[in-house]
C-alpha cells in the first residue's frame, strides 16, 4: 500500500511541475511582459503644443498603432476673434471615422483605447468640423494608462502552486488511509 501512496504522490507532483513550467514559460506568470509599440509619444509631440487650426482640417494626428491603454485627451479653445467651434476625435485624415464627440469648444474629448482601432482607421487625430471665426486652438495629450488587472509574482505562484499540492497530497494520504484501514 505505501508504494501505491508514493506512486501518486510522485504522479501528482510531477503533474503539478509540469502546469507550474508550462505557465512560467508562457510569461502568464508576472515578470516584465513585453511592450506593444504604440505611436501614442509621436501623437503626444504633437498635442503637447497648442496649434490654431482652421476649418475642415485635420492637421494634427498620426497615423500608426495605438495600443490598449492609450488615452487620448483633445481640449479645443476659441482665440479672440473666434466665436465657435466643432471638433472630434477621428481614426483618419478625412474625419469619416469619429472615435470621441463631435462637441462644441470650449471642450474637452477623451478617447481610450480598449481594443483594435474600428475599421477604416488609419490612427489617431482630431478633425474640425466648423469654426465661426479664424481658427480654433487644439491642445491635448496621448498616454498610457497600465492595465489594473495584476499579473502574478513568483511568491503569489509559489505560494497557489503549494497549496494545491498540500490539498493534493492530504487527500492521497487520506485515501490510502481508508483503503489501508479495509484491508
Amino acid at each position: 500500500m505505501q508504494s501505491m501512496f508514493l506512486g501518486r504522490t510522485t504522479a501528482l507532483v510531477l503533474g503539478l511541475s509540469t502546469i507550474t513550467s508550462v505557465h512560467a514559460a508562457g510569461g502568464s506568470w508576472g515578470g516584465a511582459q513585453p511592450a506593444a509599440v504604440s505611436d501614442c509619444p509621436v501623437l503626444n509631440a504633437q498635442l503637447v503644443s497648442s496649434s490654431s487650426q482652421p476649418a475642415n482640417s485635420s492637421n494634427l494626428g498620426r497615423e500608426g498603432t495605438f495600443t490598449v491603454g492609450d488615452r487620448i485627451t483633445v481640449t479645443a479653445t476659441l482665440p479672440a476673434g473666434t466665436t465657435a467651434a466643432a471638433f472630434r476625435i477621428v481614426g483618419d485624415p478625412n474625419g469619416v471615422v469619429t472615435l470621441a464627440g463631435p462637441a462644441n469648444a470650449p471642450a474637452t474629448l477623451v478617447y481610450n483605447v480598449t481594443g483594435p482601432l474600428p475599421a477604416g482607421s488609419v490612427g489617431i487625430g482630431v478633425f474640425i468640423d466648423a469654426v465661426t471665426g479664424q481658427s480654433v486652438t487644439i491642445q491635448g495629450s496621448c498616454v498610457n494608462i497600465p492595465s489594473i488587472i495584476p499579473a502574478w509574482s513568483f511568491l503569489g505562484a509559489a505560494t497557489t502552486g503549494g497549496a494545491v499540492a498540500l490539498i493534493g497530497l492530504m487527500a492521497a494520504f487520506r485515501r490510502s488511509r481508508r483503503i489501508s484501514s479495509r484491508a
